[in-house]
């Protein structure tokens, strides 16, 4: 069975001779009696091909900040849920659909917009392990991860003398 085989189905099955008046149709050209049954066939396909890219991996804090973008096929269409870990190792969970969360320090919003999500340089609490989860009534995958640095320009505190 293909994804592609979707449709309403007919069952025939006949002989010469029937007792059953029940669904059963007589051909008068051969004699024959036939019965049928409708069935509509519905194929679900589990999300399968992952992919995720970001713009950049190691950013600036104060800089630009970077895009990650996933896809999956499935069917029936798929949600998205964005995740993160953070290197506390705690799982950060984003929203279905166009969310924005603020980041408290900052102020800066991480926007999460289906399978793109904004990462800003605002703050290194940014930084972690990014992916996202696909999910559909055939099943759920989880895609592979994509690590995101954000490091402190140097500052100089003494000059020499």
């Amino acid at each position: 069975v293909a994804a592609t085989d979707d449709a309403r189905y007919t069952c025939v099955a006949g002989n010469g001779y029937s007792n059953s008046t029940e669904d059963i149709n007589r051909n008068p050209r051969s004699g024959q009696y036939t019965a049928s049954e409708n069935v509509e066939l519905i194929v679900l396909v589990p999300p399968h091909s992952p992919n995720v890219s970001s713009d950049y991996n190691i950013l600036h804090i104060g800089g630009t900040g970077s895009t990650i973008s996933c896809s999956a096929w499935g069917k029936p269409a798929l949600q998205v849920v964005w995740k993160y870990k953070t290197t506390q190792d705690e799982v950060k969970v984003g929203k279905p659909k166009a969310q924005t969360e603020t980041d408290q320090k900052s102020g800066q919003h991480i926007r999460f917009t289906n399978s793109t999500l904004f990462v800003p340089a605002s703050s290194l609490s940014n930084s972690g392990l990014y992916f996202c989860e696909f999910s559909n009534d055939a099943g759920a995958l989880l895609t592979s991860q994509v690590n995101i640095t954000i490091v402190a320009s140097p500052v100089i505190t003494q000059l020499a003398s």
